[in-house]
């Protein structure tokens, strides 16, 4: 092997600037390619960098200030359906339609129908002695019962020891007298319909001397307009004595409005 010649001359320098082609973003995970697109005197190189992976997400940042407060909304409106009355014995119905919040409901519960009218006494009446009052019996003479006070009155009158129906009808009539006697003589009481005894009201009692006896007692009968009624004593002798707490009333029973 012969001796190494010596150095050869520097060949002239190359072109100052290299120029670079337009970076492309290629795939994520390509590898970058270059190619020269140049000449050897003048390199121009055309490669591609890819996009690297998406890093993690970073921490959350720190909370905004709160803004602030929006403009306060309308008022809610709210509407209640209008009661109505249903069967006897139902619940009330009250629909409510509203947007939320708060809100008070005012609303009124219908009075329910007027109920029937009810039957009352259409005519009643009567009369009393609550002072002992002094008696004497002629024979066989029927003697009428002092009744000078009168009771309240509706449809019929109260007066002159009599109680004048006016109105025709059935009527329960309740009696009563408180007799002494000082002999010992019988003594009958009835209740009487235009100086007529009543039957059923008949009573006969025969007294021990200064003896008390308390005829009382009540009956429905039927009466008409016009009919007068009262109490009496009668006796077989002449028996004499005293009557006390002597009351007398009539109650018209076969319906009607009562009085106001």
């Amino acid at each position: 092997i012969g001796n190494i010649g010596p150095t050869g001359p520097t060949g002239p320098a190359g072109p100052a600037t290299i120029t670079i082609g337009a970076t492309t973003t290629g795939a994520p995970g390509t590898a970058a390619s270059v190619v020269n697109v140049g000449t050897s005197d003048n390199a121009i190189l055309n490669f591609t960098i890819p996009q690297g992976p998406t890093g993690p997400t970073g921490a959350t940042g720190a909370t905004g200030s709160q803004g602030d407060i929006g403009a306060t909304g309308p008022a809610p409106t709210i509407t209640v359906n209008p009661v109505i009355n249903g069967a006897a014995g139902t619940d009330a119905a009250v629909d409510i339609t509203g947007s939320d919040g708060a809100y008070a409901l005012t609303f009124t519960i219908p009075a329910g129908p007027t109920g029937p009218t009810g039957n009352g006494l259409a005519a009643y009446g009567g009369a009393y002695n609550d002072t002992s009052t002094a008696y004497t019996l002629s024979s066989n003479t029927p003697s009428q019962i002092t009744l000078p006070t009168a009771m309240p009155v509706l449809n019929t009158n109260a007066a002159g020891n009599e109680i004048a129906i006016t109105e025709d009808g059935d009527y329960e009539i309740v009696y009563a007298a408180n007799v002494t006697e000082t002999g010992t003589d019988p003594i009958t009481f009835s209740v009487r319909n235009t100086d007529v005894d009543i039957p059923g009201t008949t009573i006969e009692h025969t007294f021990t001397a200064n003896g008390q006896y308390n005829y009382s007692g009540s009956i429905i009968v039927d009466l008409s307009a016009g009919d007068t009624i009262d109490m009496a004593l009668t006796s077989t002798a002449t028996p004499s004595g005293n009557i006390t707490n002597a009351s007398l009333v009539v109650k018209k029973l076969d319906g009607g409005t009562p009085a106001a």
